[in-house]
């Protein structure tokens, strides 16, 4: 299994802040990981070609689509449809799970220190 790794850019965009990636599980059809972020960190807007399920584990998680913003606290959760511009930012640190299906090819579209 992967170890935490530092994302610096994400779909061509460089992170705000501190977020560290862990690729928890790859299947053929869907993936899971783990993200942290420190407080204020956040990704910039973008989009992908797969869905995204994402639920807090620690932390206070803002939420961002192209219309809304929406505060989440441990055991909440979000959805991001394929092609929905959005982006997250840590309101304090804050661990997460996302589930993206189908899998994507993470090289084409993070970039991992």
């Amino acid at each position: 299994m992967e170890e935490y790794k530092k994302l610096t850019n994400l779909e061509g965009n460089e992170i705000n802040g501190e977020l560290y990636l862990k690729i928890q599980e790859e299947a053929q059809n869907m993936s899971a990981i783990k993200m942290k972020l420190s407080a204020n960190s956040e990704t910039p807007y973008h989009t992908h070609d797969h869905e995204s399920l994402g639920v807090v584990v620690k932390g206070k998680l803002e939420v961002y689509d192209e219309n809304n913003s929406t505060t989440l606290l441990p055991g909440d959760t979000w959805v991001n449809p394929i092609g929905q511009t959005h982006k997250v930012k840590a309101i304090e640190d804050t661990l997460f799970v996302e589930i993206k299906s189908p899998s994507p090819d993470f090289s084409s579209f993070l970039k991992l220190d």
